[in-house]
């Protein structure tokens, strides 16, 4: 509740002030990349689906996280997953991001996580959790992971002689975000007539 002074008390003249707000949001984001292996022979004839190139998800907020894969990748390669994530609203990020990477560990895997500052957790179903915090600057952020097939998985799918094999890469991040504003206030003067 706001409420005018006296005129005496502003000096009798018009007067406007910018009464500033900030408003904090947490938001989470969610966004999955799938991911397609091949066999030498099938990738030289052509003859595996065709792969799944961008991510798909959805974003809540004005931060965005968007991922790229070269697909697909051939048995016993690795794939580069490239992982950006923007600012695109006129807040801040009040620290850091919170990341995590959810892959199904019996099919693929990240080699060296922690060279990447990955912190993984291995569930007892087989999937495994790399968490990761990471600063936004104005610029944005971007960093690329290898994702490869685990060995005995890319034994079994070359002695076999299966074509092809997929899987998804999930991701969530969840952060703070701060946004500021200004609402304009004018106090106006007005000549009251006496009886």
């Amino acid at each position: 509740t706001l409420s005018t002074p006296s005129n005496g008390a502003y000096g009798n003249i018009p007067y406007i002030q910018d009464l500033g707000y900030y408003l904090n949001y947490s938001y989470y984001t969610h966004t999955q990349q799938s991911v397609e292996f091949v066999s030498s022979s099938s990738y030289s004839r052509g003859d595996y689906p065709t792969p799944t190139v961008y991510s798909t998800g959805s974003s809540s907020g004005p931060v965005l996280v968007n991922t790229t894969l070269t697909q697909p990748i051939i048995y016993g390669q690795s794939g580069e997953l490239n992982i950006v994530v923007d600012n695109y609203g006129r807040g801040v990020v009040i620290g850091p991001i919170n990341m995590s990477i959810v892959m199904d560990s019996k099919i693929i895997n990240i080699s060296n996580p922690k060279i990447f500052g990955l912190s993984p957790h291995v569930y007892s179903n087989g999937t495994v959790v790399f968490t990761i915090s990471k600063n936004i600057p104005a610029s944005g952020v971007s960093f690329t992971i290898p994702i490869n097939l685990v060995p005995s998985e890319e034994s079994y799918l070359s002695s076999s002689s299966i074509p092809y094999i997929s899987s998804n890469i999930q991701i969530y991040v969840s952060y703070d975000y701060i946004e500021e504003g200004f609402i304009p206030i004018s106090l106006n003067t007005e000549d009251i007539a006496s009886s």
